[in-house]
């Protein structure tokens, strides 16, 4: 290298001899002709070892290890500012030795060096410190570790993993790869070019490994000497999640024609993420621009780019909308649409790049990985898989193909936004050219709008003000305006449907957002004259691409607050305000993964100030949506008085105040100023003043930047204006039968009893059984109860059917709301057996008089306001739900004779259940995929049922999926004093997720000590902890009589889940139990302790119990492969959570960290999306199934693990096997301990745990690690473990003086030093590390 052009790398061994080339120090001239000085140890050994005896034990031995050549040979050169780095090589082989069992033969070294695929990993990690981080890992192979390619990734991927550890200090890499389509050229795209699906871009983007959170990729030019002109990027803005993160995208760079050619553009890629260990990680890539075009074809140079941010934020960010784009994934991917970016206006800086800038086509990358990612591509290099593979991928990996059809696997988040079939422009795109120059549009994203039937605005109204404050009337639009006979909307008018009963026609009005949504394809049913033909599909996706040319999208939508029929909707129905909201949020965002939105994808109308504590609490429910509140009604609250009170009403005036403020905070939203032309609406704002124009404008970008202020966090806003936001529903809320038995009675007819009937079914599911206590008859002018004060029914079911005043608008007396728990009414459907599903007339949905939210509001309130104990479920809003997101076949009836089908009934039934249960699930296991069959739709009804209730009970985006059942449904007896649980034998009570948490969770398993029922019982284990590996995995529970208390004591057992997952904290469920009979009095226990309360305030972090009952049955990454899942035999007298037969005789317990084989990796997705075709497995497409492997797994985690996979679960033989000095009841210390042994200089583990045995008084509580093996070296200064290695004639013999150097030491004693020899048991080290001592709860 020369001064000029200095070498990247001077690659260098450092050997421990000197003082010659090892101690070489550059001259100052010399350092000027490199960038590095790349030293690394020398490994010595040659061709003589293969990789499973290569001596590893020589790791950091004084003189020759890696750590003394570190500090003796590259600190010195570092300090005298040479540029030395340093790559270990005895650390990096014993990483990757241990890691991977090569088969025998395969060689760490060969002739004079280190072998092919050690030399690719040394190179691997040496070219990521010499690059600031780059990867060179490239593409898994097939899994087989005995080939070389496999190796060689292998090692590559070690190298990389082990530098990023090293030089930041961080416990994962960020598996970021952004490449330049050539290593050689880097010359910008020519001028004019349009990005095209199928060819190659400038660069392109993605990730190896899944990120822990999502990811933003930003793309960016520093503006400087004119570079920020100088180039078009397509895409600005990338968006990856766990799920895409594999799927590769190609980033356009292109001349933009405003600079000379040949000027140098630096282009940065910055990651933001709430992934710590990818926020902020960058790279940057240097193009340089081409020919420019012809003077008279030179585009304006007026705008440019903004810098890379300094300290880039962890939250989604709003980019300068002149040059951000959003690449955003969608969960139902478009199945016409490429993933690679489509053409481009080359002037535009466009995320969803189109040939012309009002023709868009989508460009969104899916939200599953194509055929050759892998789903879950690693879990941990120690438990590669056994056997090899013909496939690309890892052994319980999985492959995604973006279906074309529907998956079988629903998301927790119920979508019903269909999978869009087509990405062409719906027809009601604006396709006239913007006004402006050919730089883009002047409107700086696309606006549609939602009609609606509100009282008080429609957007007809709001839209054609805001076109003109930005001179660009293609960039707002109303959805479905454009169409063919399309009806009026506004107040009154709108969506109308017809149905015939028998010879009379009901014809009814649509009035709230999820009627508009749910309104189903074709004119059946529809009361339009001429007919309007409707397209629900174009429509959707309409509202997912937004108008066709602009970069950033908004979705504008007025909540429906207010019916003409009465009521103040928002305040006493939030519910059904929060679902329309959430549906048309789920389709803007294109159904995807949660947190996946940016905020402001859709713009939340708050009309009126009294709105406030619905609209803000539905922004803060559904942020992660992306919907932020456009705070119009904050603006007219603080107009001047008299312009305020004009406002007051329906009439012209009031309407232009109000569409004045909102389009006033739309623009300042935007825009970050007031809108002052007010000249341009004083045409459209007829009715009001110049001055009143400017008024409202102040008010409106006064309240934005208000909001602005608080980072437009809608709780942080609400509490700022002291708005209560509301978190449960108003007419459907959750009780508290939470026994083994569901008492049922009806009033009605064969509809009531359909649903009663499917009780027998379904109860099961969630560890319950019906009784049916009977009907009262519909024509009866009172109900004859069945239960009574003492023993009430838990539910009474009647249906609301609109007529009056008969039975419909009964309301019990005293006495009768004292016989039953809840009276649960249901909106009756109607129509009975003449429609298949896919016709049914969901049009009547939300009608005035009939449908849900108009029996809600009309039959159920009024009876909740007089304390009669009415809840609600919501019958045609179900149907909607249920018949949208599932393509049955046709034939497929949604009713039968008198009744709904008997998968509708299940549906109701489950959902009723939940409600009347405190939010149970009654949803079971997903059958095979077969959406024909009569189990797969029960199954799929039952799970609607139940998402639906928890949304509506407490306005929460998804429910938790937890299952807790009791193992018998009818006998509540604890197990016998005495029991030992033991593998294989079912215990109390089960536990499990049906579909995976968002974040870990704990299940903290309390009994509150009330009247001695903290002592009458052990349970094991008292804590479980899941993840979204391990979530189906179900856990026994065991609640065992402790023969403390007297027989027959009732003791209510409480599951708790603490998680960082904001749907399943705080969850709970309790079931009752009862004492059996107590021991003799010979056997009796002491009762010395008790078990702490379930906590009123669960926190989020996972929790150190109470050692003397607490436990933690945390799974383990490398599961033990002789370990059950299920817990072993324990001393019934112990509550511990690693129950075992003697307290100092320890098994583990531990629920590993892969499902079985019965559990579906990834068991939903989302309901619209469900396979064409059926499977022949229990699980749907393109789950996987894990069981916890014996073999290695060809997954390796990007944690690295060289744990291995732990063949035993005997107990280690340093375990202590005597009794612990404290009586029946435990051992006296808190937890036990395991001192790692060391050789500090100061102090050694042989010093310390005597003292802490004694502070105890038990010996066993107290453990050093290896103290018990036979002839183990002495552990303290100058003392432990010892290497030998002989080099021809020479044998070295070295110390062993770090915590990896006891790590990496092999098993066997081969080149160790010790006489008499020690034969060192890694796997049973490891073991006793991962277990702990024996019989104790905490370690």
């Amino acid at each position: 290298g020369t001064a000029n052009t200095p070498s990247d790398i001077m690659l260098k061994r450092s050997v421990g001899s000197g003082p010659g080339p090892d101690d070489y120090f550059p001259t100052e001239e010399e350092v000027e002709r490199y960038h590095m000085w790349m030293k690394f140890d020398y490994h010595y050994d040659k061709k003589t070892s293969a990789s499973g005896d290569w001596n590893i034990q020589c790791l950091d031995s004084a003189y020759l290890g890696s750590t003394w050549n570190a500090l003796k040979k590259v600190l010195p050169m570092i300090k005298n500012g040479q540029k030395a780095n340093f790559f270990p090589t005895r650390w990096f082989i014993a990483e990757e030795a241990t890691a991977v069992p090569y088969p025998p033969g395969s060689k760490v070294t060969r002739s004079d060096g280190l072998s092919h695929a050690y030399s690719q990993g040394m190179a691997s990690g040496i070219a990521t410190l010499a690059t600031g981080g780059r990867s060179f890992v490239g593409d898994q192979p097939t899994y087989d570790v005995s080939s070389d390619a496999w190796q060689k990734w292998h090692a590559r991927r070690t190298g990389y993993v082990l530098a990023w550890r090293l030089a930041t200090l961080k416990l994962h890499p960020p598996f970021l790869e952004v490449r330049p389509t050539s290593n050689v050229e880097n010359d910008c795209l020519p001028y004019g070019t349009t990005p095209t699906p199928g060819t190659p871009g400038s660069a392109t983007v993605r990730f190896l490994e899944p990120p822990q959170a999502d990811v933003t990729i930003r793309i960016r030019v520093v503006d400087a000497v004119g570079q920020g002109e100088a180039v078009v990027i397509s895409p600005r803005q990338i968006f990856f999640t766990k799920f895409n993160y594999s799927n590769t995208v190609q980033v356009y760079v292109v001349t933009s024609g405003r600079v000379e050619k040949g000027t140098a553009v630096e282009v940065f890629f910055v990651a933001v993420s709430e992934d710590e260990f990818v926020d902020g990680v960058s790279d940057a890539w240097k193009f340089t621009t081409t020919e420019q075009p012809p003077p008279t074809a030179r585009p304006s140079t007026s705008f440019s780019t903004p810098a890379v941010p300094k300290n880039p934020t962890t939250s989604h960010p709003t980019l300068d909308s002149s040059s951000a784009a959003s690449t955003h994934p969608t969960s139902v991917p478009s199945t016409a649409a490429s993933f690679l970016p489509t053409t481009t206006d080359s002037s535009l800086p466009t995320a969803d790049p189109t040939v012309d800038p009002h023709s868009a086509a989508s460009t969104h990358p899916t939200a599953f990985p194509s055929t050759a990612s892998s789903f879950m591509p690693t879990t941990t290099d120690s438990s590669l898989p056994s056997g090899t593979s013909s496939s690309t991928q890892p052994s319980g990996a999985t492959s995604s193909i973006p279906s074309t059809g529907p998956s079988a696997s629903p998301s927790s988040s119920l979508s019903i936004t269909p999978s869009i079939a087509s990405s062409s422009v719906p027809s009601t795109a604006a396709t006239s050219t913007p006004t402006s120059d050919s730089t883009g549009p002047v409107s700086p994203r696309g606006y549609v709008f939602v009609p609606h039937t509100n009282e008080e605005l429609s957007a007809k109204e709001v839209a054609p003000l805001l076109r003109a404050m930005y001179a660009d009337p293609p960039s707002v639009e109303i959805l479905l305006a454009n169409e063919e006979h399309v009806p009026t909307f506004g107040p009154g008018s709108g969506l109308r449907s017809s149905q015939t009963i028998g010879a009379y026609t009901w014809v009814r009005d649509l009035n709230t957002n999820g009627g508009l949504f749910f309104w189903p394809s074709g004119s059946a049913n529809a009361y339009f004259n001429p007919p309007y033909v409707h397209d629900r599909a174009q429509m959707l996706e309409h509202v997912q691409q937004g108008v066709v040319g602009y970069t950033t999208q908004s979705l504008v939508l007025h909540p429906e607050t207010r019916l003409h029929h009465g009521g103040l909707l928002g305040q006493d129905l939030p519910e059904y305000v929060y679902q329309g909201v959430r549906l048309w949020a789920s389709a803007a965002a294109g159904a995807l993964p949660e947190k996946n939105a940016e905020v402001g994808r859709v713009l939340l109308v708050l009309p009126r100030v009294e709105d406030a504590g619905v609209v803000f609490g539905i922004a803060a429910q559904f942020k992660s949506l992306g919907v932020a509140v456009v705070p119009s009604g904050l603006a007219v609250d603080r107009l001047p008085a008299v312009l305020k009170n004009k406002s007051v009403g329906t009439g012209v005036i009031a309407k232009q105040i109000l569409a004045a403020a909102e389009v006033g905070c739309l623009y300042s939203r935007e825009k970050g100023v007031r809108f002052t032309d007010n000249g341009v609406l004083s045409g459209l704002l007829g009715n009001l003043t110049s001055t009143e124009i400017d008024d409202i404008m102040q008010a409106a970008h006064l309240v934005v930047e208000e909001g602005k202020s608080m980072a437009d966090n809608p709780a942080e806003w609400a509490s700022f204006l002291n708005v209560t936001l509301r978190d449960t529903g108003g007419a459907s809320w959750f009780g508290l039968s939470k026994h083994r038995e569901l008492r049922v009675e009806t009033w009605g007819t064969q509809t009531e009893r359909y649903i009663a009937a499917e009780y027998k079914h379904i109860l099961p599911y969630g560890g319950m059984r019906e009784s049916y206590l009977g009907n009262s008859k519909k024509s009866d002018s009172s109900p004859s109860l069945k239960g009574t004060a003492n023993t009430p029914s838990d539910i009474m079911l009647k249906r609301s059917v609109g007529s009056g005043p008969g039975p419909d608008d009964y309301f019990p007396t005293e006495e009768e709301v004292e016989r039953y728990h809840m009276w649960m009414k249901f909106d009756y459907h109607y129509d009975k057996k003449t429609s298949a599903s896919g016709d049914w007339n969901i049009q009547c949905l939300d009608s005035a008089y009939l449908g849900s939210t108009w029996n809600a509001l009309k039959k159920v309130l009024p009876m909740i306001k007089n304390g009669q104990k009415a809840n609600f479920f919501p019958t045609r809003w179900f149907i909607a739900e249920e018949a949208t997101a599932v393509p049955y076949p046709p034939g497929s009836k949604v009713t039968r004779s008198d009744g709904l089908s008997h998968a509708y009934s299940q549906g109701m039934a489950s959902g009723i259940a939940t409600l009347a249960t405190g939010g149970r699930s009654f949803v079971g296991d997903q059958p095979t995929y077969d959406v024909s069959s009569d189990a797969w739709q029960k199954w799929h009804a039952r799970r609607t049922g139940y998402v639906l209730a928890w949304r509506l009970a407490t306005l929460k985006l998804h429910p938790p999926f937890l299952e807790v059942r009791p193992t018998s449904n009818v006998e509540n007896d604890c197990l016998p004093y005495g029991t030992t649980p033991t593998p294989g034998t079912p215990g109390s009570a089960t536990v499990r997720f049906l579909e995976p948490p968002q974040a870990d969770v704990t299940i903290r398993i309390r009994v509150v000590d009330a009247v001695g029922q903290g002592e009458a019982v052990v349970i094991s284990p008292r804590q479980i902890f899941f993840t979204k590996f391990n979530y189906s995995n179900t856990v026994q529970v065991y609640v065992v009589t402790s023969g403390r208390v007297e027989k027959g004591t009732a003791v209510e057992v409480f599951f708790v889940a603490v998680s960082e997952d904001e749907f399943v904290d705080g969850v709970s469920d309790a079931w009752k139990f009862t004492t059996t009979e107590q021991p003799p009095p010979t056997a009796r226990p002491s009762t010395s302790f008790s078990t702490p309360a379930v906590p009123k305030n669960p926190t989020t972090s996972h929790p150190t119990l109470d050692s003397s009952s607490a436990a933690s049955t945390h799974p383990t990454s490398v599961p033990s492969t002789a370990a059950s899942f299920l817990p072993t035999t324990t001393d019934s007298s112990l509550p511990t959570a690693d129950p075992t037969v003697d307290p100092h005789s320890a098994a583990s317990t531990h629920p590993t960290a892969f499902p079985s084989t019965a559990s579906s990796f990834m068991p939903t997705t989302t309901d619209s999306s469900l396979p064409s075709g059926t499977s022949s497995s229990t699980q749907p497409s393109g789950a996987t199934s894990s069981i916890p492997s014996t073999g290695p797994s060809a997954s390796p985690s990007s944690s690295l693990s060289i744990t291995p996979s732990i063949a035993s679960s005997s107990v280690p033989s340093t375990a202590a096997t005597s009794t612990p000095t404290s009586d029946s009841t435990g051992p006296v210390s808190p937890r036990g301990y395991v001192f790692v042994p060391h050789t500090n200089e100061e102090l050694s583990a042989k010093e310390v745990a005597p003292l802490l045995r004694a502070m105890y008084a038990d010996p066993p509580s107290v453990e050093i690690l290896l103290a018990n093996e036979e002839h183990v070296p002495t552990f303290g200064p100058g003392s432990g473990l010892r290497s030998s290695q002989t080099i021809g004639a020479y044998t070295w013999v070295r110390d062993l003086n770090t915590n990896g150097g006891l790590f990496f030491w092999p098993s066997g004693s081969a080149n160790a030093y010790f006489n008499p020899p020690y034969v060192h048991d890694r796997a049973q080290m490891l073991e006793h590390v991962q277990q702990g001592v024996a019989g104790y709860t905490t370690q």
